[in-house]
């Protein structure tokens, strides 16, 4: 796999599971699932999660906007694999979480379920910022192309 083909694939990966995620409380709402004030508190934890990691990748794709052929240098598999495995886990943390709290079955009030999120949020952090930073940094691509 390519820097660019990577870089394509978990950017677009995030954008659209942020959007995914805060459509399942909006569902889950819909649907009874959370209370008014559960559903806000929830999408106002969840956007500035992914807020810290999407600025890079659109601010990353609008830097980039006119080029069509960006030089690609292949990555190795390792740093594939983890570069692929820790945003799907942040999401599948996050989802978990939500669902659980969605099905009333892990969470005794709305301090639990806001620690839970907490704590899958920092959990991937370091490592999601490590992997956003180097895929994603866009004085590094500048100076690539000078």
């Amino acid at each position: 796999m390519t820097d660019v083909q990577l870089r394509s694939w978990v950017g677009l990966f995030l954008i659209i599971a942020q959007f995914c995620l805060v459509g399942m409380v909006l569902v889950l709402w819909g649907y009874h699932r959370f209370l008014f004030e559960e559903m806000t508190t929830t999408v106002s934890i969840l956007t500035p999660m992914f807020a810290i990691y999407t600025t890079s990748v659109v601010k990353h794709l609008i830097s980039h906007k006119r080029e069509t052929g960006e030089p690609a240098t292949p990555v190795s598999s390792a740093f594939s694999f983890i570069s692929l495995f820790f945003p799907c886990a942040f999401v599948a943390g996050l989802a978990a979480v939500i669902w659980l709290k969605s099905t009333g079955s892990a969470f005794a009030d709305i301090e639990q379920f806001k620690t839970a999120l907490g704590i899958v949020q920092t959990s991937f952090a370091v490592y999601l910022g490590l992997l956003i930073n180097s895929l994603f940094d866009t004085k590094v691509q500048a100076s690539r192309r000078r």
